[in-house]
C-alpha cells in the first residue's frame, strides 16, 4: 500500500486492501478517515481483526459493499465480535471467518439494509449457526 493512502479521502472504490503489520501495507487506522467508499474488499493478513473498529466503518455511510478476508493466520474466534458494521451496508462478503458463534452473529444484526450475504470457511471449519444466518435470515429481509 503507498504511504500517505489515509489522503485519499475522496476515494469512493478500493479494490484489494491488504491490511497488514508489515511496513509497507495498510493498517486498520489508515481506513479512519476514507468515508467516501462505496466498495471495499479487505485481505486481513496476520493482523489481529479485532482493531477492525480502529477503521471507524460505522462512519462509512457510503459504504455498500465489503469483503472481508482472513489469513490463516487469524483464529481468534471472536475477533469480529464487537465490530461496527457501516450503516448502510447492502452486500457483506466474510471469507475464511472461523468465529460464527451466535455471540459474534450479534452485529450482523444491526445490518437493516443487507441483502446479500456471502462467506466462506476454512476447510477444516463447518459452522451450523452461519449456515442458518445465510440460509434462513438474509433472505427474510429481502
Amino acid at each position: 500500500m503507498q504511504e500517505g493512502i489515509e489522503r485519499l479521502t475522496c476515494l469512493r472504490t478500493l479494490g484489494r486492501v491488504i491490511v497488514s503489520e508489515d511496513k509497507k501495507a495498510c493498517k486498520f487506522e489508515c481506513l479512519r478517515n476514507l468515508n467516501h467508499f462505496r466498495n471495499l474488499a479487505m485481505e486481513c493478513k496476520g493482523v489481529d481483526v479485532g482493531e477492525i473498529n480502529k477503521a471507524e466503518f460505522k462512519n462509512k455511510t457510503k459504504l455498500i459493499c465489503l469483503g472481508i478476508e482472513l489469513s490463516s493466520s487469524n483464529t481468534n474466534e471472536e475477533a469480529l465480535e464487537d465490530f461496527q458494521p457501516p450503516p448502510n451496508l447492502e452486500q457483506l462478503g466474510l471469507s475464511s471467518y472461523r468465529g460464527a458463534s451466535r455471540s459474534s452473529l450479534n452485529w450482523m444484526m444491526s445490518i437493516t439494509k443487507l441483502s446479500k450475504f456471502s462467506y466462506s470457511l476454512p476447510f477444516d471449519v463447518y459452522d451450523p449457526h452461519l449456515a442458518i444466518f445465510a440460509k434462513y435470515w438474509v433472505p427474510l429481509i429481502r
